[in-house]
């Protein structure tokens, strides 16, 4: 049916949720299906979404137009979120966030109110209103930071803010962060042995007495000896280096370093050992090599 998320459960224990299924136009309707009898029941709510049902399981209150998906500050447009209710039999639904031009939005029925998030106080924050009067309440005061996402059950509602969780307590009026710990094994800092290290390899140069062969993988480099010798990490850590090859003369190597925090031509030693000399500034020969800047073009081996 190309289902949007679940919203609630009516009283009966039915699912609530919204969907495209029934309209060839981008217009949700809020459908229930009963878990048990897989009956589904449409309600006769065009653009219906985020349902919540009385204790009755007869009035359902719900928004419209749908979530349109803009994070403006303080949005007054005309796609702004309302709540509105719906009893079963009725006419016609009934708007009841009149008094609000802004959003008005997830709506969650307990106890004859209606709580839901609104920007009254020109921040997203906690509100509720009376299923019946319409009388308005407002239960957190945020500042900067709006109150997003929300959930409720027994009495208590769960929702997200400024990268937290935070629960407030309707009966008691306690508003408090949930303390969330991550436990990790941090894989990602484990040390990693790499079975098929050629498998990484970006770019290989030979040297140009066959002797060695730079390798470039992962951006760091590396010199391995043809026959017998010792191999080299020349690179420097936190340093990422692309398409390494060896100097005419094989004493250097010759690589693009992004240690500027822009890729630029350095100089390296075969053995790893010395400073490295940057060849170019800010993609120039002559800004690093002076009047050596002709030259420069012959230090790379073929």
């Amino acid at each position: 049916m190309r289902a949007t998320r679940r919203h609630a459960r009516t009283p009966q224990g039915e699912l609530v949720y919204t969907t495209r299924h029934f309209s060839t136009l981008p217009d949700l309707q809020v459908v229930t299906i009963d878990p048990k009898s897989k009956v589904v029941r449409r309600l006769p709510l065009s653009q219906g979404a985020e349902a919540t049902f009385d204790a009755s399981g007869k009035t359902v209150f719900f928004v419209r137009p749908t979530d349109h998906g803009n994070v403006t500050k303080r949005y007054t447009g005309g796609t702004a979120r309302q709540i509105w209710s719906y009893t079963e039999g009725d006419a016609e639904a009934k708007k009841l966030t009149t008094d609000h031009n802004g959003e008005s939005h997830h709506p969650m029925w307990w106890n004859e109110r209606i709580y839901f998030i609104t920007d009254r106080d020109q921040t997203m924050n906690l509100w509720s209103m009376s299923d019946q009067s319409g009388e308005l309440q407002q239960h957190t005061a945020h500042e900067v930071f709006d109150v997003r996402q929300a959930s409720l059950s027994g009495g208590k509602i769960v929702y997200h803010r400024a990268g937290d969780l935070c629960l407030y307590d309707i009966a008691s009026g306690e508003d408090r962060v949930v303390p969330v710990e991550l436990v990790s094994d941090l894989d990602q800092l484990r040390e990693k042995w790499v079975k098929k290290p050629m498998k990484y390899a970006t770019n290989m140069a030979l040297h140009p007495k066959g002797e060695q062969v730079v390798i470039t993988a992962r951006g760091r480099v590396f010199v391995m000896p043809v026959k017998s010798g010792r191999a080299v990490t020349v690179s420097k850590p936190g340093v990422r280096y692309r398409d390494a090859i060896f100097a005419a003369d094989g004493n250097d190597i010759i690589a693009l370093s992004d240690e500027s925090s822009e890729f630029e031509f350095v100089k390296i030693s075969t053995t790893g050992i010395g400073e490295q000399m940057a060849l170019t500034r800010n993609g120039d020969w002559s800004g690093a090599l002076g009047d050596r800047a002709s030259q420069s073009p012959t230090l790379i081996g073929r």
